[in-house]
This record gives C-alpha cells, structure tokens and sequence, in this order.
C-alpha cells in the first residue's frame, strides 16, 4: 500500500499562486490538493528549456543561435523510456516557441542566474515559493536597479494576463524584502510563460492586486487545513 505524503504548513509555488487566483472554485480546490498531498517522487520535466532559456538572457544577450541549436540536438535524441521522449518533444516545442517569440530586450543590463539561498514570502500564513530565475541589474538615468525573471513552463496550464500580473507582483514583493537597499524597477519583474510566448511586468499600482493576493493565501490555509 503506497503512503501518501503529507505537507503539514500551508505552501504553494507563485506560478500555482497566481493560477489558483484566477481559477474556478473546483480548480482551486484541486491545487491545493496537490500541494498539501504530493504524488511521491515526482520527475522534473523542461530541465532542458529551462536551462536554454537561462543562458539565452545570461549569456545569448538576445541573440538566439544557441536556442536553435538546443533544437536541433534535442531532435536528435531518442529514449527508452516513453516520459523522457514524450518530455523531450515538449521541450522542442516549447523552445520552438520561444525561439519565434519577441523576448525582452535585456541585452543593455547585467544579468545572473539567480543565486539566492531564500526565495520564499510568507503571505498570511502561507510559504510561497518564488525561485526566480534571472537577477537583472542595470542602471536607468543614472539610477541603478534590479529585476528578475520568473519562468513557467506548463501547455496545459498556461498563464493569462492576470495571473501574470499577480505573479510579477510577488516578484516585486520578494526582492522589495530580499533586497532592502536596492531600487525595485516593476517593469523588470517579470513572469514570462513560454508556451504562450507573453510575458507579463509588475504594475506600478500593486495595491490591489497584493490585497488579492493577501485573500488569496488566506483562503489557502483554511482551506489546507479542512483538506
């Protein structure tokens, strides 16, 4: 009889954040689900796009020769195992997607890998996980700055221009509180979905948008703990 793991304090990444906030009540339930009782050893999947993409604003300064690249070697590649080649057609796609979308323009600023041991918020009781990327630093009529990138990775989840927003926002929250001493520019938060090829910015007003977010953790935890 297989044990079923179970999560004792209230925990969701943003990207499911910002879905859960725009989501139907049944999807909302389900989500949560799914973070308090995960199914067991779960596989990565995109390690590859994720790892392309990285390098491509790092090191590719917007030039994408080195996505085509990963393409074509991935079409190459063939499995024993049905995951890995099922994982490996949607890796092309996805890179596919990416390679043919207008990106960000970040080739003027210093960008990283985001090396940060801390990326949670705790928001009313809830751990949130953030884990960007991309740390973006550069300099803007003489101001210096920082920003981040957020990836996400799923077709049969995609962000919409809310859940975007909502994710971009808890960016900008994170490095508000991770980076006391530094200038937060929003429109350099930045949570960029790659199979729809849109990525969306914090908006100057948040306001709103983090009372949602305040409700939105709220109503997880007690719902986590009637589960």
């Amino acid at each position: 009889m297989q044990t079923i793991k179970t999560i004792l304090k209230p925990r969701i990444s943003v990207n499911k954040l910002g879905e859960y906030i725009k989501s139907s009540p049944y999807r909302r339930k389900v989500i949560v689900e799914n973070q308090k009782y995960p199914k067991g050893f779960v596989v990565a999947r995109y390690n590859d796009v994720k790892s392309t993409i990285i390098d491509f604003f790092v090191n590719g300064k917007g030039d994408k020769d080195n996505v085509k690249k990963k393409i074509e070697g991935l079409i190459q590649k063939s499995y024993a195992s049905a995951f890995r080649n099922q994982d490996n057609k949607l890796s092309i796609e996805a890179l596919d997607i990416f390679q043919k979308t207008n990106t960000i323009d970040l080739s003027k600023y210093s960008v990283h890998p985001f090396e940060q041991d801390q990326n949670k918020l705790l928001i009313q009781g809830v751990e949130v996980s953030i884990e960007p990327q991309v740390l973006v630093r550069g300099t803007i009529k003489g101001k210096e700055f920082i920003g981040a990138i957020k990836i996400h990775i799923s077709k049969s989840h995609p962000l919409n221009a809310d859940s975007g927003k909502y994710i971009a926002t808890m960016i900008h929250s994170f490095l508000e509180k991770t980076y006391r001493e530094e200038a937060i520019r929003p429109e350099f938060c930045i949570s960029l979905d790659i199979f729809t090829g849109n990525y969306f910015t914090a908006p100057r007003a948040f306001k709103s948008l983090r009372r949602d977010i305040e409700a939105a953790c709220n109503e997880i935890r007690l719902l986590w703990n009637d589960l």
